[in-house]
């Protein structure tokens, strides 16, 4: 970087030798490409007026200005200020440099990060409209993340017509190797959501798709990490909050298995064996994953598809109440009215129908 400058600036002092006023001009535009790209004072940027359109859910006409070279830098800056990675962390300063990249640049990584940001409510104020509007964005500009994100919020509005929207942005992001959008396409398959019928055996697929996914990782990945920094702002996250803090990869592998494990733990799409859903659930439940945990912590009290062991399913069951898992937390309680302790089983019990149990 420190070469690029010295050339640029040995560049701009020939041109303006020379006298050419159009050379030096391109020279001069140039550097203040490189000095936005690079993280120092954009001299020019996003306008006040601009940038607070873009707070204030306004639709305005940028022009793309800058490469995508400088749109990666734009993001890298962002994703620096979005974990405090060598900076002091400022969501306000991320909001700005994914704008600056996804206005002038057309970076669409920066798009979805935007919906993120307005979803969550970082560094800007929550707005569900202008997180769809940016997820629509990100996600025509062929973003797999994006378009799970898309989907995802298509999936809350209930409607027929947005469940089948949701199903084929899920299908797209699926067909580009997105996990979650293999698991979540999985489920609306399974239950018929979007769709005229439920498909399971087209849902078994999916599921054992993005439960053997080998992928890097990197597809997702932020998801996870903006989920986490939001639970790390707000307080002590829920459920969805805290499996999303981990590896993102890693937490949609497990979803997936868990739910194929349900598959041949229930029938569904598949023939019945439980030692097949042993398999799986037991998958998941080392990557730690509650529902996995207490599932097949049934599988041990009942002794399906695994040799019966109490003690191993209390033990599940515990890990599962620890996180606050309802089901978890309540069998745990059955465990401990079992061995003779019902004070501590009436705590757990109250404290899983405090969450929903």
């Amino acid at each position: 970087m420190i070469r690029a400058w010295q050339e640029l600036m040995m560049n701009l002092a020939l041109a303006v030798a020379s006298s050419s006023s159009g050379t030096a001009k391109a020279v001069s535009e140039n550097l203040h490409k490189l000095a936005v790209a690079s993280g120092a004072p954009d001299w020019e940027g996003l306008s006040s007026e601009e940038l607070e359109g873009m707070r204030g859910g306004r639709t305005l006409n940028f022009m793309i200005d800058l490469t995508l070279d400088d749109g990666n830098a734009l993001f890298i800056r962002a994703e620096k200020y979005m974990m405090g990675l060598g900076v002091a962390q400022s969501f306000e300063s991320a909001f700005h440099s994914y704008a600056q990249a996804a206005a002038r640049c057309g970076h669409n990584e920066s798009m979805n990060m935007l919906g993120a940001m307005y979803e969550l409510g970082l560094g800007v104020d929550k707005n569900a409209f202008d997180a769809m509007k940016w997820y629509e964005k990100a996600a025509a500009a062929d973003n797999a993340d994006a378009m799970t994100n898309l989907a995802r919020l298509l999936e809350t509005r209930k409607t027929l017509e947005d469940a089948a929207a949701a199903c084929s942005w899920y299908l797209r992001a699926a067909e580009k190797g997105h996990p979650d959008a293999m698991t979540r396409l999985g489920y609306l398959l399974e239950h018929g959501i979007g769709q005229n019928a439920p498909q399971p055996e087209l849902a078994v697929q999916w599921y054992r798709m993005a439960a053997t996914f080998e992928g890097t990782g990197a597809t997702g990945e932020r998801a996870g990490r903006i989920a986490a920094i939001a639970a790390v702002a707000w307080g002590p996250p829920n459920e969805t909050d805290r499996l999303m803090g981990g590896s993102h990869l890693g937490c949609a592998r497990a979803r997936a298995q868990n739910a194929l494990g349900n598959c041949f733990y229930k029938g569904i799409g598949v023939e019945r064996n439980y030692e097949e859903a042993v398999m799986w659930y037991k998958k998941a439940a080392d990557q730690g994953a509650p529902y996995a945990q207490n599932n097949l912590g049934i599988c041990y009290e009942e002794g399906l598809g695994v040799a019966r062991d109490l003690l191993m399913a209390k033990s599940l069951y515990k890990a599962a109440s620890e996180v606050r898992h309802p089901s978890g937390t309540n069998n745990y309680g059955y465990m401990l009215l079992l061995e003779g302790n019902p004070l501590e089983a009436l705590r757990m019990f109250h404290v899983a129908s405090a969450l929903g149990r």
